[in-house]
């Protein structure tokens, strides 16, 4: 499965969360988990929001953990919102455009997980896409088609950063997101790495970035997670359109 993670907080370059933890992203694109047979190397990429609205966006078919353009970029970029993902294909080919996040105007998407026979239902749902969002799609993946959907049925009048998990799914599916950093830093002063992290940080992601205890929640299935200055769950439950 792939894995993936989002910021909001005070600007801060990218490096921090992607290189420097423990369990960094890049950390868990080599050391995969037991249950899984290949390392997530088939692409990465990063999307970021700095001087305009509409974020500017990084992809890579090569391995997250040996490229050294999106190490540059992430130890460059200074940004308030971001997203990362290193990719585990699920049968469709290893290029740049079947890498995460996918764009349409300033919103960013990535995704964990896969629709189960996409092969078998992927032409009607390409055909579900709102005709004027068609022509955004440019790779071959289940979770572009989703991206499109999303638009396509409401997500566009959504908030600013939203995470979704649907249904229960194996564990690496699972999101967290963690608690204040004002929180953690009280309960571990001496981790000198979260004096780094600014107050008001949030990160959301698909498996946690350290072992300290307390620090990462879980998201239940079927919740929606709302990022803003004061983070909010609600019930998750896509219905199908009228």
């Amino acid at each position: 499965m792939c894995r993936w993670m989002g910021y909001r907080g005070e600007p801060i370059v990218p490096r921090t969360l992607l290189y420097e933890p423990e369990r960094s992203l890049i950390a868990q694109s080599v050391r995969h988990g037991p249950d899984l047979l290949e390392p997530n190397g088939d692409g990465t990429g990063l999307g970021w929001y700095s001087r305009r609205e509409t974020p500017a966006i990084f992809h890579s078919d090569s391995p997250a953990w040996g490229d050294e353009n999106f190490r540059e970029l992430a130890d460059e970029i200074y940004s308030p919102m971001f997203l990362a993902h290193v990719r585990a294909g699920t049968g469709t080919p290893v290029q740049k455009t079947n890498c995460h996040p996918f764009r349409y105007q300033k919103w960013l998407f990535v995704h964990n997980g896969y629709i189960d026979s996409f092969d078998l239902l992927r032409r009607d749902l390409l055909m579900a896409v709102r005709p004027d969002l068609f022509s955004n799609i440019k790779g071959s993946t289940d979770s572009e088609v989703m991206f499109h959907l999303a638009l396509t049925f409401g997500l566009a009048d959504g908030e600013t950063l939203f995470a979704a998990r649907y249904a229960s799914g194996p564990v690496v599916n699972t999101l967290y997101m963690s608690e204040s950093v004002d929180a953690i830093r009280m309960l571990y002063p001496e981790h000198e790495r979260l004096r780094r992290i600014p107050a008001d940080a949030r990160a959301v992601l698909s498996e946690p970035l350290s072992e300290l205890p307390g620090v990462w929640r879980e998201i239940p299935p079927s919740t929606a997670l709302v990022v803003t200055d004061t983070p909010h769950q609600r019930p998750f439950r896509p219905q199908p359109p009228g």
